[in-house]
């Protein structure tokens, strides 16, 4: 009876065992608990971090996607434009073509004005020729050749074209030493008399040249003395150096005259030289101041 029972004191141990076992837990997390949190934090960390994952993949999934799209339509774009840019060189081409057509059409164009321009100007110029007045220098004489008198020159001239012409004359004599011609120094003076007859724009019509084949026609001729106030201080007289063959005379004339409302010019040189010049009704030419247009 002992044995079942026990005594007072094993029997309160036991009920305080039995109180302990049935006690509360409040406040006190068994490890088993614990450990069920646990896991289920990570489970859910773990699937964040897998959600976090799939949309970055999606992110740049979707970013490359976007990047294609635009690749394509800036490479369609481009195609455009290499399109257009082909058709615009085309087209310049063209153009370029078409310009350089036109460049040759005005060229032949421009060349075939030049060549009617010149033919008309032939033309023009062949009925000049043929209707034109054209006085021309003949011959130059001297006359009264003694020592002590003035010397008087006839200049002759003729109008050889179709058409009468009035005209001004001019002319002049000078005396040069026979060193001074061998050295062709009166060169420049008789150079400067051509220039001045080439230049003369204007006519005064103090006289009038018909043809030489009309009624009114043949020769005509020019008399100047050598003590002459046309002459001014250049005036002379014969002497014995000039009938010996030390001096030389030298005569210029010089003929303007109109033709089919254009000036026209005719300039001839003379001169006398003792035993060289064959007569004094034929002087020599002068190897210069001799012109006409």
């Amino acid at each position: 009876m002992q044995n079942d029972e026990g005594t007072d004191s094993e029997k309160g141990e036991a009920k305080q065992d039995v109180k302990s076992g049935y006690a509360p837990t409040f406040g006190t997390e068994t490890a088993p608990n614990k450990e069920n949190r646990n896991g289920n934090e990570h489970h859910r960390a773990e699937q964040s971090k897998i959600l976090r994952e799939w949309l970055t993949i999606g992110t740049l999934f979707v970013a490359g996607a976007a990047a294609l799209y635009q690749d394509y339509v800036l490479s369609r774009q481009a195609a455009l434009l290499e399109g257009q840019l082909g058709e615009m060189k085309s087209a310049g081409r063209q153009t370029d073509q078409l310009i350089k057509s036109n460049a040759d059409l005005a060229a032949a164009a421009k060349a075939q004005a030049i060549a009617s321009r010149e033919s008309a100007k032939i033309a023009h110029d062949a009925l000049q020729t043929g209707l034109r007045a054209r006085i021309a220098a003949m011959n130059a004489v001297l006359e009264n050749l003694q020592i002590g008198q003035p010397i008087k020159a006839n200049i002759s001239y003729s109008n050889i074209g179709h058409e009468g012409s009035p005209l001004d004359f001019i002319a002049t004599m000078k005396t040069y030493l026979k060193e001074e011609w061998d050295k062709d120094l009166p060169l420049d003076e008789i150079n400067s008399n051509l220039q001045h007859c080439m230049n003369i724009d204007s006519v005064k019509g103090r006289s009038m040249a018909y043809p030489s084949n009309s009624a009114f026609g043949g020769g005509y001729a020019f008399s100047l003395k050598s003590n002459s106030d046309v002459l001014g201080d250049k005036k002379f007289v014969a002497d014995d150096d000039l009938i010996k063959g030390n001096k030389i005379i030298v005569v210029s004339s010089c003929i303007v005259y109109k033709t089919l409302e254009e000036i026209h010019h005719t300039s001839a040189c003379y001169y006398y030289l003792a035993n060289e010049t064959p007569s004094l009704q034929s002087l020599n030419i002068c190897e210069a101041g001799n012109a006409a247009d």
